[in-house]
């Protein structure tokens, strides 16, 4: 276990979710930033290794309460379970307002299986649509609903006798609330045969998985900086 763009998406066409870039340009500050300060997160009480896809989205520093005036992250460094952000910021600055981060979270389940049919509630996510798909290949697609609590991360098909395993093609948007939001999670299985002998065996195929994956944002993470106060804003709240 243990970053919409403004205008336009972030296609990801990948078999391991990649980290969104950053959201958008900061507000312009009224104060010059020639000054830094270090801030240090501790992540433990979700996962082990702060880096790689858990942290979804870096957490965002103001130097106001009404999050107007963003300071930019210059560097980013973890060991184990603790990242820490460099910011830089004005001369004098004693108090930064935290946005805190987003964190992508896999966690293992008991493999769990479900008929490969589209348009049903599988308890943690929904399946939106199973289709077959004969372009270069013929492929089955697996279509999850975006607003699913929770996304199979290792979904496989047993089909025929064949046990196939997915590439997964992920889009990810950033929304007014400078929160990462999945917009489409897909996977797709080159099958075998003919588009006939696929629609038979897709007949009595089911689908399998054992690991989830789920984006939050947590509001109680330990904090310590170097020459500020850091106080933890939730903008939803």
């Amino acid at each position: 276990m243990k970053k919409l763009l403004p205008a336009l998406c972030l296609l990801l066409a990948l078999t391991a979710c990649t980290r969104p870039a950053p959201a958008q340009t900061p507000p312009e500050t009224a104060e010059s930033a020639d000054a830094t300060a270090a801030v240090t997160l501790d992540l433990a009480a979700y996962t082990d290794a702060a880096q790689g896809d858990v942290l979804s989205g870096d957490p965002r520093f103001f130097l106001d309460e009404a999050l107007t005036q963003q300071m930019n992250i210059t560097e980013t460094t973890s060991s184990g379970a603790r990242v820490t952000y460099t910011v830089a910021v004005p001369a004098g600055t004693a108090d930064l307002y935290m946005v805190p981060p987003q964190l992508c979270l896999t966690e293992e389940v008991e493999e769990q299986s479900a008929p490969a049919k589209g348009d049903q509630d599988l308890g943690d996510f929904r399946v939106e649509s199973v289709e077959l798909e004969n372009g270069t290949d013929l492929e089955l697609v697996v279509k999850i609903d975006p607003a699913s609590a929770a996304f199979p991360e290792n979904l496989h098909l047993q089909m025929d006798g064949m046990y196939y395993t997915g590439g997964h093609s992920r889009r990810m948007e950033w929304g007014d609330d400078q929160v990462t939001h999945v917009k489409e999670w897909a996977v797709s299985f080159t099958m075998k045969g003919s588009v006939a002998e696929a629609e038979k065996a897709l007949e009595t195929a089911t689908l399998h998985w054992s690991q989830l994956s789920r984006y939050v944002q947590p509001q109680d993470l330990p904090c310590t900086a170097d020459g500020v106060t850091v106080h933890p804003v939730n903008p939803g709240a």
